[in-house]
């Protein structure tokens, strides 16, 4: 009889250590996920790996805050049409945001395409030419920042370079939350 209660022990013990195992390792599968359905073309899915609204607030307010410096350094102060820039900013941000933080410019960005063609001709992304089975495997750094946060970096990533901040959803769900522009904010 006593063999029954080590061996529920033992299996407890190894189930408890594989759903662990998993939730520690869920940030890098989304993050395989993401890049395959992206590479595919699948917009459709992006708002499965992607918080689009928050997103969308931070990079905005990541950009205004760049334009706002911009706009208020001592070159442009005594410029007239500093006003109509400013007046003119919110707009222009919106679009560039709105375009950016959209199911098809992720796709976009992960297939290496241009921002700035996307942002003149939001076209829907076609397909990666390459297969996604070919594409490179992520080579880049995921740190957890607390229980339900992990910051992406990619491998050789510098003070100030760009990088990703996923949030835990559930147990093993992990969503992009926030793309952090880096040394743009500096500028």
């Amino acid at each position: 009889m006593s063999l029954k209660p080590k061996a529920l022990i033992a299996t407890a013990a190894v189930a408890i250590a594989a759903i662990a195992g998993y939730s520690y390792a869920s940030p890098w599968m989304t993050l395989k996920n993401l890049r395959d359905d992206a590479m595919a073309g699948k917009a459709d899915k992006m708002s499965d790996y992607v918080d689009f609204p928050m997103l969308r607030e931070s990079l905005k307010g990541q950009i205004q805050g760049v334009m706002m410096n911009s706009l208020s350094s001592p070159e442009m102060k005594d410029n007239p049409f500093s006003g109509l820039a400013m007046a003119m900013a919110g707009g222009l941000i919106d679009s560039m945001v709105g375009t950016l933080a959209s199911p098809n410019g992720v796709v976009n960005m992960v297939q290496g395409k241009d921002a700035r063609e996307e942002v003149a001709v939001q076209t829907a992304p076609a397909p990666a030419t390459s297969d996604a089975k070919s594409a490179k495997a992520f080579n880049g750094a995921v740190n957890y920042d607390g229980y339900s946060r992990v910051i992406v970096k990619a491998k050789d990533a510098q003070d100030g370079d760009p990088y990703i901040v996923m949030k835990r959803e559930g147990l093993f769900s992990w969503k992009v939350v926030d793309i952090q522009l880096g040394a743009i904010n500096e500028q």
